[in-house]
């Protein structure tokens, strides 16, 4: 790891498990840029790990760790259907002796084609899976298991905190090694999705520390009220706070929200939800640079790309296309699993039609949460025995962050 080797002080404070396979290539992609007019280049993070790709492996090499050092007995995770977070934590969780439990508490989001899929994927490699029928229910959902989960540990959603965001510091400065190795050059404009904002940040802060000029571009791909500037650059100032801690001659400028440049209008009607930019750009993505994209995330992030590069005429700059999906083949899980197909039966309002929140709503039993292990409970859960090892009842539900050696 760059971060380690650079820092070595860092190693004595800082958990981390290497699960991921860095670098990650950087490679051209001359005919899908020349079709969107830009010198193109794409960070291959879809094939950052042997088991699973995307974003979410670095993260998951210092939570992990984390959770390996706390000796954690349950991953109590949120996040939306089909999270690609829920899923790579499944898979990891199960590399580390013994593997936790994964639990995830999700809550609905349009429907999609692969969404099937993910959900027999994350049951597959053993993940609990709960819904809780509309967002607002997520937080007491999400105590109701901590209190009957032994050892848990609650981890930030989409893995966005100050810990995790250093496999992304790291990320920069294994990219200013590639630069540095003229394996391409310096990239003017950098594009991410911004979701739940750990990729971005972490990026931030690592350009920050290499040297490298690159400007940050972050496509939103889910609510302005999670995916904005101000959130990005304070969880980014938070990162470098992290390692200013552990690395006394460490000086750095702090970050604003003008330190990244944020797209809102490939959103579309909400996170999840389809729109015609992102169909185009993945249609574009397969035909001429056979890339595999998603619609949620990476497609919308290249049709930002393309219009960015077409508005502010970036025809002669390098542009660097960060890969964050997962292009690792998985198990084919046929048939899915009874408990998938009964809930998809049971919520799926209709081909073509979204999942929404309101006809989650108006399907449950009051505010009930549906569980694929333990049938669907109440929110406030039937009177239980506490499970050995399991939480008291704690002061907030905040993730609590890594307890580092000071």
């Amino acid at each position: 790891m760059r971060l380690l080797a650079a820092y070595p002080e860092l190693a004595a404070h800082l958990p981390w498990l290497p699960l991921g396979t860095f670098p990650t290539p950087v490679e051209p992609v001359i005919d899908l840029g020349e079709a969107l007019g830009c010198q193109l280049w794409i960070k291959r993070d879809d094939r950052s790990g042997p088991l699973y790709g995307g974003n979410k492996v670095r993260l998951l090499e210092f939570l992990l760790a984390e959770a390996q050092r706390r000796q954690s007995q349950t991953l109590l995770l949120a996040g939306s259907l089909g999270s690609n977070f829920v899923l790579a934590t499944a898979i990891y969780a199960q590399t580390l002796r013994p593997p936790p439990a994964v639990r995830a508490v999700l809550f609905p989001r349009p429907f999609s084609p692969d969404l099937p899929r993910k959900l027999a994927l994350c049951q597959h490699f053993g993940a609990q899976l709960h819904l809780v029928p509309a967002l607002a229910l997520l937080p007491p959902a999400l105590l109701w298991h901590w209190l009957r989960s032994p050892r848990p540990l609650l981890l930030p959603p989409g893995g966005a905190a100050p810990l995790p965001c250093l496999g992304y510091v790291d990320a920069a400065l294994e990219l200013a090694q590639q630069v540095a190795l003229g394996q391409l050059p310096e990239p003017h404009y950098l594009f991410v999705p911004l979701g739940s904002g750990g990729t971005a940040a972490g990026l931030l802060a690592g350009l920050r520390l290499s040297g490298l000029h690159t400007h940050v571009v972050a496509v939103r791909i889910s609510s302005g009220l999670i995916a904005n500037a101000a959130r990005v650059a304070r969880l980014a100032n938070q990162t470098l706070a992290l390692l200013a801690h552990y690395i006394p001659r460490l000086a750095v400028k702090p970050l604003t929200p003008h330190n990244l440049i944020v797209l809102p209008q490939f959103l579309g009607k909400g996170y999840g939800a389809p729109t015609p930019e992102a169909q185009t750009a993945l249609a574009l993505a397969k035909e001429r640079g056979h890339l595999e994209l998603d619609s949620t995330y990476t497609a919308k992030t290249l049709a930002g790309l393309a219009w960015y590069v077409q508005r502010h005429q970036l025809q002669e700059h390098p542009i660097l296309f960060w890969h964050t999906l997962n292009t690792v083949p998985l198990p084919q899980v046929t048939p899915l699993p009874s408990t998938v197909e009964r809930f998809l039966a049971r919520h799926r309002p209709g081909a073509g039609q979204a999942l929404s929140e309101r006809s989650m709503s108006e399907r449950a039993a009051g505010a009930r949460v549906w569980t694929a292990n333990e049938g669907p409970w109440p929110v406030a859960g039937p009177t239980l025995p506490r499970a050995a090892g399991a939480a008291e009842l704690p002061a907030h539900l905040p993730w609590p962050g890594p307890a580092l050696d000071s």
